[in-house]
């Protein structure tokens, strides 16, 4: 039984690699192409409207390189117990909408991101590591919403912060809730990134000592929920 145990875990290790390498060599060759691509254009004779968009582009896939990249930094990190949380105490209110104010400009045309707005309440966590769930759940929201909203929610039940990310989206069918926290898994085979956005999610929310699930249909959108415990 042992054997047979080590062998699915070599399996599994094996297709996590598998997956990862493909992962790599598509999404990182397609921003690079693209700089190198309108670099090269740069140099030639062109006008200054094609200039400036041809700027626009490189930045934009230059950014999308570098975040690739950070996130999987991160998720070596975490893995590899290197991940560091060092908790302050702050107003989660006020958190909240300022990292909705922030992502403003990175959700589309025709989505709505707000918060819902409560009195001041104070906890104790990393803040980093907060603000980076909710950013990621945000962005992946956005992702797979094409109209509509994108509403952030927040209570604290004792010691417990819950948060909630709801959108109006596409939705995840039932079969596919099960993957999506998983490494390298999309669902959308033609999204830009490494499947690496829910897995980083969960990991760290994991590390805070708390959970995170989903709650979607197909047709009526998602919503993410994850609870953390507050340090007295």
């Amino acid at each position: 039984m042992r054997i047979k145990e080590k062998s699915l875990e070599t399996e599994h290790a094996g297709g996590i690699k598998n997956a990862f390498l493909h992962n790599m060599n598509h999404e990182i060759r397609t921003p690079l192409n693209s700089i190198v691509g309108f670099m090269q254009l740069l140099d030639t004779d062109i006008t200054t409207e094609e200039h400036d968009l041809f700027v626009g582009i490189i930045h934009q896939n230059t950014e999308l390189l570098v975040h690739m990249i950070d996130n999987m930094l991160l998720m070596a990190s975490l893995e590899c117990g290197e991940y560091l949380t060092s908790p302050i105490e702050f107003d989660v209110s006020s958190l909240m909408h300022d990292l909705t104010e922030s992502l403003q400009g990175y959700i589309h045309a025709g989505v709505e991101l707000k918060v819902n707005v409560h009195e001041p309440q104070y906890v104790c966590l990393d803040l980093n590591s907060l603000r980076r769930v909710l950013k990621g759940l945000i962005i992946n929201a956005d992702k797979f919403t094409p109209t509509g909203t994108i509403t952030v929610d927040y209570n604290i039940d004792g010691d417990i912060l819950n948060v909630s990310v709801t959108d109006t989206g596409i939705g995840i069918a039932a079969e596919d809730q099960k993957k999506i926290f998983g490494k390298f898994e999309k669902l959308d085979q033609f999204s830009q990134g490494l499947g690496l956005g829910l897995p980083i999610c969960k990991s760290i929310v994991e590390k805070l000592g708390g959970r995170i699930g989903v709650e979607s249909e197909p047709g009526c959108g998602s919503t993410f929920r994850f609870s953390v415990t507050t340090i007295s």
